[in-house]
């Protein structure tokens, strides 16, 4: 399993920007955290590293997603991960590829068949409410 490393600089350049959009400042976020304004001014330069518990609560008061400070990208995004499964689909051989494209295929075809045959019922037998 690959080990995440954190790039404790990166997330505190997020940390002050959602800090700054949110129009509060380091004075009145550490008051809410219960910390220091010096720890704040650290941690948004990435000297100080930050437990998950502490960056619940700072997204928590931030109201944004944590996969947002760590990975820069919100997990309400159409793109999130998108960069992942890029990385993987360039590992695959082409007989892979052409494998998982088939499967794909196939699901898209299910799918389909299951969403007109729902609405082959609808259309038979109308709505019916219970």
């Amino acid at each position: 399993m690959k080990k995440m490393a954190i790039d404790y600089k990166l997330l505190g350049e997020r940390i002050k920007m959602q800090r700054l959009s949110k129009g509060t400042t380091q004075e009145h976020f550490a008051e809410h955290m219960n910390v220091s304004v010096g720890y704040i001014s650290q941690m948004e330069r990435g000297i100080t590293k930050i437990s998950l518990e502490r960056l619940s609560a700072i997204s928590e008061y931030l109201d944004c997603d944590m996969v947002l400070l760590l990975e820069g990208v919100s997990s309400d995004n159409d793109r999130y991960l998108s960069k992942d499964f890029d990385a993987l689909y360039g590992q695959l051989s082409s007989a892979e590829k052409k494998m998982l494209t088939l499967l794909s295929a196939y699901c898209l075809f299910l799918l389909l068949h299951v969403i007109l045959s729902d609405m082959k019922s609808v259309i038979k037998y109308g709505c019916q409410k219970e």
